[in-house]
């Protein structure tokens, strides 16, 4: 399992300004905005799927310092767990968790989400989010596997990844059509922190979900539309909430539409099949 030694020795190093080089007040008017609508789209389709049970387990899975999961416990869920490769990331979630007075509400274990070291059918919802199964490459479907079967018959397993179209076309816009057609057949990219990354379409995740026991039930792209929208525009956005929340509104339902546009990551949402729905059971 050494493919993944790189990505810990990276996040290591990023580990203590971490949270500052990923706030929307510290970067560009255009990365302002992608993180402020980043942020707002996943929590959009996270929230809605917390169990209603405030005493079932749910894990982070790459959660890094937190993100996610210092706003499920802010929720009232008391069993949050944070797995992730870098004990510096891990440090820095307990940290956060403590500031805000959590820390009872919450596990880290640092470990590999190739082989989760929980039985099968422990938690009520698995996430994992931004790269953590991409930067597992050729083993993805392991790692996919794996959130599956930790996941409870009924339950959620949430993943969000790089998507494959926006990958594609923005080597291309960026590189030429040498570099969009070595993505396509690859599909692997490169990740802003120079580390390579597995990226994937609709059709795939839906059927690696199946193949692991688990129906997908929401396909959204993040963000898509304000990638296409004017500088000008985007920069009023950023002031204008009520704009903002027209194109926030505007990236959800198309996605309820049933159009998944490219935007930069694809987030997926499968229920774990009871077993005697599964293939072959």
């Amino acid at each position: 399992m050494r493919s993944l030694d790189k990505v810990a020795e990276t996040y290591r190093d990023l580990a203590d300004g971490y949270d500052e080089s990923q706030s929307i007040d510290q970067t560009s008017d255009h990365m302002r905005l992608f993180l402020r609508m980043y942020e707002n789209l996943t929590w959009r389709y996270i929230e809605p799927y917390l169990p209603a049970d405030l005493d079932q387990p749910i894990l982070d899975a790459g959660g890094g310092t937190g993100k996610w999961a210092i706003r499920i416990a802010e929720k009232g869920h008391r069993d949050v767990r944070i797995l992730d490769l870098s004990e510096a990331m891990l440090g820095r979630a307990t940290e956060r968790f403590e500031r805000a007075g959590l820390e009872a509400v919450l596990t880290v274990r640092q470990g590999d989400i190739r082989a989760l070291p929980w039985p099968k059918e422990t938690f009520g919802l698995v996430l994992s989010e931004a790269d953590a199964v991409g930067y597992c490459l050729d083993e993805w479907e392991t790692a996919l596997r794996e959130l599956v079967r930790v996941c409870r018959a009924g339950g959620l397993t949430i993943v969000s990844a790089d998507d494959l179209l926006a990958s594609y076309w923005g080597s291309f816009l960026m590189e030429g059509i040498e570099a969009a057609n070595a993505v396509r057949e690859t599909r692997k990219s490169v990740c802003p922190y120079g580390l390579p990354i597995r990226c994937f379409s609709p059709a795939e995740l839906e059927r690696a979900f199946d193949a692991a026991g688990a129906s997908l039930i929401k396909t959204i792209t993040k963000p898509a539309l304000a990638y296409s929208t004017p500088p000008a525009i985007q920069s009023r956005m950023l002031e204008d909430t009520d704009l903002q929340s027209f194109v926030l509104d505007a990236e959800a339902w198309a996605c309820e539409e049933g159009y998944v546009p490219a935007g930069s990551h694809i987030h997926a949402v499968a229920r774990k099949r009871a077993r005697n729905l599964e293939k072959g059971a």
